[in-house]
């Protein structure tokens, strides 16, 4: 009896270390990368005709999901989102009241703000792109004798003009800098402090190019991607270090790619692209590889505005910017 009890126990153990043995060398699902983390729990706002006027949205990060968050009379419009560093509010254009103004809103379009008061009848203003601090923003200010980049506390106090003769603002993720273009040779990019002064060109003339501008900073701060009108009218969006170095194109015909608006990581960049004889927005990545369509509605989809992380967690936190980007070939038109 006691050797039968022995050799069960003796059985038991080896069995308990096999399976110890297959537990430690079975195959473990991958950690999702930080990146993948961020996408999943990020959105992208747009702008649609699909309900008859021009509205604002927000949809998942793989397209799915789209939710109306304003809600204009037919006469009225609603455009250029553009979200807080911080996620908890998004910046966008209205004409709601007398002319194109300024306007913030929380991410579910509640609490629906004017920020700027018209200076003029012919007034406007357009272009909305957050300080990092989520406390000002700087935006295009169109006046009667001039276009001008201005910016603005969010609570629509100390308006200031910033360069004449400017036009779509993007503030770099450290604050130091704001990309814009500028009427220059057709249009350059330049940069400025955010104080309007230290101008710098960060593109030049060359042939066959007759515009640059829509410029838009990486999260790490180290790229630029922009939009480029070439001799055939077409735009294209390329890809800069920040000092204007290594200018390389993303996208190629057919149709025209413009608006790149990066993904929290800085791995993809959402865009609008007419390549399907309309407005539709599309999603590539960094390099230009990969090039998906998002959205699939018939009518005129546009202006994405990808948001910041909106709930990752604390163990993403810190990784994101350390993160390669990895991905096989590069495509273009894809």
């Amino acid at each position: 009896m006691r050797r039968t009890v022995l050799v069960s126990l003796f059985l038991l153990t080896g069995v308990l270390q096999a399976c110890n043995r297959d537990v430690a060398t079975a195959p473990r699902a991958p950690k999702p990368s930080a990146e993948a983390v961020k996408l999943l729990a990020s959105k992208i706002a747009f702008v649609s005709t699909r309900d008859g006027h021009q509205e604002i949205y927000v949809m998942d990060a793989d397209g799915s999901g789209a939710t109306r968050l304003t809600f204009a009379a037919p006469r009225f419009s609603n455009f250029s989102p553009n979200w807080s560093p911080d996620g908890q509010r998004i910046a966008f254009t209205s004409d709601r009241d007398r002319g194109y103004e300024l306007f913030v809103m929380a991410p579910d379009g509640s609490a629906q703000t004017r920020v700027t008061d018209l200076i003029s009848s012919f007034d406007g203003a357009d272009e909305a792109t957050w300080s990092p601090d989520a406390g000002r923003i700087a935006f295009t200010s169109y006046r009667f004798d001039r276009i001008a980049v201005d910016v603005v506390n969010v609570d629509g106090s100390g308006r200031q003009e910033l360069t004449m003769d400017g036009w779509s603002p993007s503030w770099s993720p450290d604050g130091q800098q704001i990309a814009f273009a500028r009427r220059v040779s057709g249009a350059q990019i330049f940069v400025m402090a955010p104080d309007g002064t230290a101008e710098a060109p960060l593109t030049s003339a060359s042939p066959g190019v007759l515009a640059d501008g829509e410029p838009a900073w990486s999260p790490d701060g180290r790229r630029i991607a922009f939009t480029r009108e070439t001799s055939d009218g077409v735009d294209q969006i390329y890809v800069m270090n920040a000092d204007g170095s290594g200018q390389t194109p993303l996208t190629a015909p057919p149709g025209g790619n413009l608006q790149p608006s990066w993904s929290p990581g800085g791995c993809q960049i959402a865009f609008t692209s007419t390549r399907d004889g309309h407005r539709a927005i599309y999603v590539m990545n960094a390099d230009g590889s990969t090039q998906t369509r998002l959205t699939s509605s018939s009518a005129e989809d546009f202006s994405p505005a990808w948001s910041p992380a909106l709930d990752a967690g604390p163990s993403s936190e810190g990784a994101l910017h350390s993160e390669a980007c990895h991905s096989e070939g590069r495509g273009q038109g894809g």
